[in-house]
């Protein structure tokens, strides 16, 4: 059977039980459609009953990438060798670790609540269980790390929209495993004591995350402190930001400790159609120490009233879930209408936009992030006077809309480099040429563990 190939494209998981293999499909609209399996001697399935609201699925056989030795501080032992997996899982050999993978995935698929950095450390969690599921039938070390790269890329292309940081993690966790792996040698070490060597490998990846998160909070509050010294103000300043992203909360809450003489009068857009701005606003306000709970007063600004929150703005903040290597950051939508309104209206101090951001979220030229994210009507109409909704629901097709009526449903954008003055990471403030050497960087790691695409 000829399966349309994705470019360099993953996304959600669809298993051909019959064939015994895994693929990944992304959700963009392509040449050539699922239908085109209609008649197919097979039993297609997915792993999950909301991909029509995704849009039209692309095929692409899950393939390990060539495996190669990087460095070795020992001669003559046995690298992982080049090879092209033959069925990267057989489903019927191992129920168990088959609906692990689909219960990983879809976890990932289903959660519209954590930010691209959470989602990561959850997949970093997921591929540790999974590796240890897969040490019970692999063979060698050889088949274990052919799962382990098929499980990194089915949980890569889970959720398309946030996968830069997971895609970064998972590469980052492997390439660690395969150094060491391939220190260890080949005669030495069992399966499952390859298998427990790269669980441990992933513990301390988490740990580094934690780690590299307060970097990031400690470049900011020195940002925001250098901000404050240029502006002339050293006991107040105000930022307008959106959404619910953990390393905007950790980077404020920092700021609030580490500055303990300013005060922050913070200004968040609601950010519809779940509120995640409100939800934000709530968990900094539960996590301020006592003492500094009068240092911070919030406002929060319907969607509609961006010009409003970034007026009296000093620093417009933005999270990220994915920069180019130009420099253009995809991030909730409201995000370009809150930098493109910092300039165009008359702000004050001449506000800058900066988006703070681990440098996980820089991909590649190439990878991703052209196919939208696009969520059902509902989420919108569920707000909606009860006779508003009985008078256009005859109207509204299903999913995002349809007949006279449509409802937009996309919830990320991209928001030029033109518009951002700086990227905060935990490597520093960056500027494009940074950022787009970060992006070169991660772009051969992937070549070297996932193979071409």
């Amino acid at each position: 059977m000829s399966l349309p190939r994705a470019k360099a494209f993953s996304g959600h998981l669809l298993r051909l039980p019959s064939l015994g293999r895994w693929y990944s499909c992304s959700l963009v609209v392509c040449e050539r459609r699922v239908s085109a399996l209609r008649g197919a001697s097979c039993d297609l399935t997915t792993t999950t009953s909301s991909t029509a609201r995704f849009g039209v699925l692309r095929l692409a056989t899950i393939r390990a990438g060539p495996v190669r030795r990087i460095h070795s501080s020992r001669a003559g032992m046995a690298d992982l060798k080049d090879s092209s997996p033959r069925d990267p899982i057989s489903t019927h050999q191992d129920g168990h670790f088959e609906h692990l993978l689909e219960n990983a995935v879809r976890n990932l698929q289903n959660d519209f609540t954590s930010g691209a950095r959470q989602m990561a450390d959850a997949s970093l969690s997921h591929l540790s269980s999974l590796i240890n599921a897969a040490s019970h039938t692999a063979k060698s070390r050889e088949e274990l790390w052919q799962h382990i790269v098929t499980v990194a890329k089915a949980l890569s292309g889970a959720r398309p929209s946030m996968d830069a940081a997971i895609t970064s993690c998972l590469l980052r966790a492997l390439e660690g495993v395969r150094e060491v792996w391939n220190d260890e040698g080949d005669e030495e070490n069992t399966v499952k004591e390859f298998a427990g060597v790269a669980e441990r490998l992933i513990e301390g990846a988490l740990k580094r995350r934690k780690d590299a998160a307060n970097r990031l909070a400690g470049e900011f509050v020195r940002y925001v402190g250098e901000r404050c010294e240029k502006l002339h103000r050293k006991d107040h300043i105000t930022i307008a930001t959106l959404s619910n992203s953990s390393t905007i909360r950790s980077a404020i809450l920092a700021t609030l400790t580490s500055l303990p003489n300013l005060h922050i009068t913070l200004h968040i857009l609601e950010s519809r159609p779940r509120c995640e701005g409100a939800d934000m606003a709530s968990q900094i306000l539960s996590s301020v120490p006592q003492a500094s709970q009068s240092r911070l007063h919030i406002t929060i600004f319907p969607d509609s009233a961006s010009a409003p929150a970034v007026r009296t703005a000093h620093l417009v903040l933005l999270g990220a879930d994915r920069i180019s290597t130009a420099g253009d950051v995809s991030n909730k939508i409201g995000s370009v209408a809150l930098a493109a309104m910092t300039r165009c209206l008359d702000v004050v101090e001449a506000a800058e936009v900066v988006v703070v951001s681990d440098v996980d979220k820089i991909v590649a030229d190439g990878i991703g992030g052209e196919e939208a994210e696009v969520h059902p009507a509902s989420e919108l109409t569920g707000a909606w006077a009860e006779g508003t909704s009985e008078a256009l629901g005859a109207k509204l097709g299903e999913g995002t809309g349809g007949g006279s009526v449509t409802v937009f449903g996309e919830w990320f954008e991209w928001v030029p480099a033109a518009y951002v003055d700086a990227y905060i990471t935990e490597e520093g403030r960056l500027d494009r040429a940074d950022v787009k050497a970060f992006g070169r960087k991660i772009g051969e790691l992937r070549e070297r563990i996932f193979g071409f695409e």
